[in-house]
């Protein structure tokens, strides 16, 4: 059998294939894909809990990785983070670019809620309505009533919190309505600090429309939340709000319950501050309702406010009740 010969453009052709098959890059490895991700959960984990130089650098060795495999929406991701601990808006502007008319796939609409979520806390409000708008627009198109229900009712609850920063509470009080209405749609152990904040929300929203016993309804539900989760201080905001629509309710005796309860909660948190604003709110409407100044529930009060001028660098709290009670003895 003859030996094939090999010609001068057939050795060409085969230098040049063993050349691209040495340079052409590997494909990254499962572990490299997952790399940039991981990375960005972990600086926005970071960023959540204040470390903003631990987050920076996190975001910047996300940002290398992602650029590296070509994984847009982690350096879409990094740069958002980045545009945050910086206060960069060149940098919040690309990441929104980069995401802009990405279907929202897998998780990526769970990614831009948390973004939105860090852009809300840094006060980002543009950036935080920019990626909250984009998930509910999808989201309207969405066939699973479960998953629909789970992104609107974040998005709802994080553009109802924008919305009253800017002024619109009437608005604000809509949106928020409709995220407690797509909690019914979830599973009842769902989203329950999502469930405690909503019922905050709401009972804020009755009380500044003068709708009381809605606002303490709502509000006893968030204490209950707040209380099966062990979230002392949202127990304490939402007991104190309570006490304060019993006291628009006319029901005196029951606010001064409640404020006692919440008295005892600043006291475990060793909240000196909170303890100071709730004495004062109380002695103000027991003597607003003519209460005896030797009284048993007055002298508690002011008792309060002695033990908040001895823990306190000013010790000016019984000082700022004088204007508003008569003196003792």
């Amino acid at each position: 059998m003859k030996t094939p010969q090999i010609t001068p453009l057939l050795r060409t052709i085969l230098v040049a294939c063993s050349l691209a098959a040495c340079t052409a890059p590997e494909p990254p490895t499962p572990w490299e894909s997952r790399l940039a991700p991981a990375l960005c959960t972990r600086a926005e984990s970071l960023l959540g809990e204040g470390d903003r130089d631990a987050s920076r650098s996190t975001a910047l060795r996300a940002l290398e990785q992602a650029q590296g495999q070509g994984d847009v929406i982690s350096e879409a991701r990094a740069l958002n983070l980045l545009g945050l601990v910086d206060q960069n808006p060149g940098q919040l502007k690309r990441s929104l670019q980069i995401l802009k008319g990405a279907p929202l796939e897998g998780d990526l609409w769970q990614i831009r809620l948390a973004l939105a979520r860090l852009s809300l806390r840094a006060g980002e409000l543009e950036v935080a309505r920019a990626h909250i708008e984009a998930v509910l627009e999808s989201s309207a198109e969405w066939p699973a009533p479960v998953q629909r229900a789970r992104a609107e009712v974040n998005g709802y609850h994080m553009l109802a919190r924008i919305l009253r920063l800017e002024g619109d509470v009437e608005l604000a009080a809509k949106h928020e309505r409709w995220a407690a209405l797509q909690l019914t749609v979830l599973p009842d152990l769902e989203e329950q600090e999502l469930r405690q904040a909503v019922a905050q929300a709401l009972g804020d929203d009755y009380a500044d429309r003068a709708l009381f016993d809605d606002a303490f309804q709502a509000h006893a539900r968030a204490a209950n939340l707040a209380a099966k989760l062990g979230e002392q201080r949202a127990l304490l905001t939402a007991s104190l709000c309570m006490s304060r629509d019993l006291i628009m309710l006319n029901r005196l005796a029951d606010a001064i319950d409640h404020f006692n309860r919440t008295l005892s909660l600043a006291r475990e948190l060793n909240d000196w501050e909170s303890m100071e604003q709730i004495a004062l709110e109380a002695l103000f409407w027991l003597d607003s309702r003519g209460e005896p100044w030797n009284s048993q529930r007055r002298h508690l009060f002011l008792d309060t406010l002695l033990d908040v001028s001895a823990n306190t660098p000013d010790g000016d709290a019984l000082k700022s009740s004088e204007d508003s009670t008569p003196p003792r003895g």
